[in-house]
């Protein structure tokens, strides 16, 4: 005999915790919310029914020999409503030996399928429901025989699951998860993303954010790690999804590589335990050559990369839009690889050479406190990203980490770029479309301020731009994806392909001009002390002065 003393588990599948209060609701807000994924009313004798002859449904509910009681509900509901009450007042006893438990797993999956197609076929039932609905199946599949599992129509499909990192609006690695993910699905094969755990997100949460902040996705998404499907492929999308991805069970592990984080770090424990991430075995496919490169080079692991694309229905010229002697800064002081203090200087130069230039700064929400005139227009849309692009002169957007996608977007829409020269940029980035200056903010300056007084160069540069990533849509990067998967799922995945620099100019250097004014902007700065060598002598002479004292005192040994 089974005792507890309360059942919201066994309702509140989703652990949504949306029985916890009393509810009145119409028939077919119960059935759609909750009666379409499972049967949520536990043991008929917990339910007052209005009186009424129900023997027509009774009659057919004899044909179940398990939902019985689920069709009744349903079916009763559907020209009624229900009222819950949140409160434990019913008892009632299960023994080992009853149906519910004795009955055979195919039968009892079949008929969860029957009735939940049966309502499907009368509301038209929001997607969120429908996964709701693949979830309660999914708690069947290990207990089905294997006739059924071959006779499911999604059986032969790949499944693939990613374990991704919660959500942020703005997110640009999370658009590119996404984007995957959705040409994986359009491929054919079945994706689920799994989420942490953070006490607060429910599975819809999620879904919103996504559909909302990035493009509408119809993978699964799960918060927490039930896994219940047996995949063939298991994504990690990051460091800090890595240690999920070994415990969790899947026939091979891919790393999804978008940037060689441990830079994000200072040397230490982090730096070590991020890039510890890449020695795991897991299969890695990057985006961009040169990630590739460092996988094969430091890491001596086969790796295949999809190249840097855009999305060419909204990265391209527009013809109604003025072009303004302006600049464009992607500004995001959140994320130190952006280098949004070398940046600011660069500007400052900028502004003080050239004070007629409008200065423009997006992409994050952080306020910009500077000394000189811009305007910062925060995050917007990706539309508005392209119109900016349009109206600018010349695009700044630094990485001092693997190539964000901003710039082959610029270019796309005829915006000449100036980032940094540096290892992470060389590889990926073509030299008649960008300008990679050295890192320092003279040269910076020097290298937006050449474009601005050499239209006959922006010219040139914008047309390579356009042209150049017409042969780089995204669905080229999602085809060169889709094989990197077929690799990792049909073969051992061992082939190391040979990766050379693709810029092959010298990085700009800082002008005369540039140099002299950030010469006498850095007069007019006060001088920085650190301070941390003081405040270190002055705790040691406390300590010492303190060891003599207990010495006198008797309450210490002096050495020697």
């Amino acid at each position: 005999m089974l005792i507890r003393k309360k059942s919201d588990d066994l309702y509140d599948m989703c652990r949504t915790g949306e029985w916890r209060k009393s509810y009145t609701w119409t028939g077919k807000e119960e059935i759609i919310n909750h009666l379409s994924v499972t049967n949520t009313i536990l043991n008929v004798s917990s339910v007052m029914w209005r009186k009424k002859d129900y023997t027509e449904i009774f009659e057919k509910a004899g044909e179940y020999r398990v939902a019985g009681d689920w069709y009744i509900y349903y079916n009763i509901l559907k020209d009624g409503k229900i009222s819950w009450n949140s409160k434990p007042l019913n008892y009632y006893r299960k023994h080992g030996s009853s149906v519910c438990t004795d009955i055979k797993a195919e039968i009892e999956f079949n008929e969860i399928c029957k009735i939940q197609d049966a309502i499907s076929n009368l509301y038209d039932l929001p997607q969120v429901i429908k996964e709701k609905q693949e979830l309660r199946r999914s708690f069947m599949y290990p207990l089905l025989p294997k006739k059924l599992d071959e006779a499911d129509p999604n059986s032969n499909k790949k499944k693939i699951a990613w374990v991704m990192p919660h959500p942020g609006k703005g997110s640009g690695g999370h658009r590119t998860i996404i984007q995957n993910v959705n040409a994986l699905l359009k491929a054919g094969y079945e994706c689920d993303i799994f989420v942490e755990e953070d006490g607060a997100s429910t599975p819809q949460i999620v879904r919103d954010k996504i559909n909302n902040w990035y493009e509408k996705c119809d993978a699964g998404v799960y918060v927490g790690f039930n896994i219940q499907k047996d995949y063939d492929l298991m994504f990690a999308t990051g460091w800090q999804t890595v240690d999920f991805v070994k415990k969790l069970p899947a026939k091979k592990k891919a790393y999804f590589i978008q940037d060689f984080e441990p830079w994000f770090f200072p040397m230490g424990d982090q730096y070590l335990i991020t890039e510890n991430s890449y020695r795991y075995g897991f299969l890695p496919v990057t985006i961009g050559k040169w990630l590739s490169y460092k996988m094969q080079n430091e890491f001596n692991t086969p790796s295949q990369y999809f190249d840097f694309g855009a999305d060419l229905n909204i990265y391209k010229p527009l013809e109604n839009i003025k072009k303004e002697n302006a600049i464009c800064f992607v500004y995001q002081p959140e994320k130190p690889r952006r280098c949004d203090y070398i940046g600011l200087k660069a500007l400052k130069i900028v502004k003080t050479l050239r004070p007629d230039v409008q200065i423009y700064f997006y992409g994050s929400s952080a306020s910009a406190n500077v000394d000189f005139e811009c305007k910062n227009l925060n995050i917007i849309p990706i539309k508005e990203c392209n119109e900016l692009y349009n109206k600018c002169k010349v695009g700044i957007c630094m990485s001092a980490s693997n190539p964000s996608r901003i710039p082959f977007e610029m270019m796309a829409a005829g915006l000449p770029v100036v980032e940094l020269y540096k290892e992470n940029n060389i590889y990926d980035l073509p030299d008649e479309g960008v300008m990679l200056a050295e890192p320092t903010p003279e040269a910076i300056a020097g290298a937006i301020i050449h474009l601005l007084d050499h239209p006959e160069e922006c010219e040139k540069m914008s047309e390579f731009g356009k042209n150049y990533m017409k042969n780089y849509p995204l669905e080229k990067g999602f085809e060169q994806f889709l094989k990197a998967v077929e690799a990792m799922l049909e073969t051992d995945y061992k082939e190391k392909s040979e990766i050379k620099a693709l810029y092959k100019k010298e990085a700009f250097k800082a002008t005369k001009e540039t140099l002299e004014v950030c010469l006498e902007q850095a007069k007019q700065e006060p001088i920085h002390v650190d301070n941390h060598g003081a405040i270190y002598r002055f705790l040691r002479r406390g300590k010492n002065f303190i060891k003599k004292c207990l010495i006198k005192l008797g309450l210490k040994r002096e050495r020697g």
